[in-house]
């Protein structure tokens, strides 16, 4: 497992401009990109595959209407 093919939540923090409380909230609610947990304890650290995250970006795009493609 290539960290460079992964994000950890801190880092998608900082991408997506939100707070890691805000990721923990919506994997709470079962929302946002996939995610691997390393572990059972509740402080086990959260890996985010880039694929999962670049899919759940492009599932989420707003298209302008009329705007060129």
């Amino acid at each position: 497992m290539s960290t460079s093919e992964h994000l950890t939540q801190k880092q998608l923090a900082a991408r997506w401009n939100k707070s890691e409380a805000c990721l923990k909230k919506r994997r709470r609610d079962g929302e946002g990109p996939d995610y691997i947990k390393l572990g059972k304890s509740p402080q086990a650290p959260i890996l985010y595959p880039l694929s999962s995250i670049l899919e759940y970006e492009e599932s989420h795009m707003v298209r302008c209407p009329g705007a060129r493609r």
